[in-house]
């Protein structure tokens, strides 16, 4: 039997990591997670489910997106996912990644990644 590949929810909250440079604005969340992961040949070890969410320069994070990534956590791990990773801006990785520390009681491991530098 060939073993299952891991699955892995993939929630994109916005930020650098998600930003392209537009002319005469700079570089703007722009960009979704599943075009990022399609030029990303090592992700092919997992299946990825793709949670779209809100594209947000992180600086304009409130509690209420905090509260919408867990509820995003929680629902991807009862549909079946052995875990998440959650990309955004890396003003707020901080506070989120300790909001979530408090907020989520899963099983599954929840990763929190950033970027300094934009997609394009």
């Amino acid at each position: 039997m060939i073993p299952r590949q891991p699955r892995i929810a993939l929630i994109s909250y916005g930020g650098t990591i998600a930003s392209a440079v537009k002319p005469g604005v700079g570089a703007t969340p722009s960009v979704s997670m599943s075009e990022i992961a399609a030029h990303i040949p090592e992700l092919g070890a997992f299946e990825l489910v793709h949670q779209p969410s809100r594209l947000v320069a992180s600086p304009h994070m409130t509690v209420d997106d905090l509260l919408d990534i867990n509820d995003a956590v929680d629902a991807a791990i009862a549909q079946g996912c052995d875990g998440v990773v959650i990309t955004q801006g890396t003003d707020t990785v901080e506070e989120i990644a300790f909001g979530l520390d408090l907020l989520y009681r899963g099983p599954a491991p929840v990763v929190i990644t950033a970027a300094m530098r934009n997609w394009r």
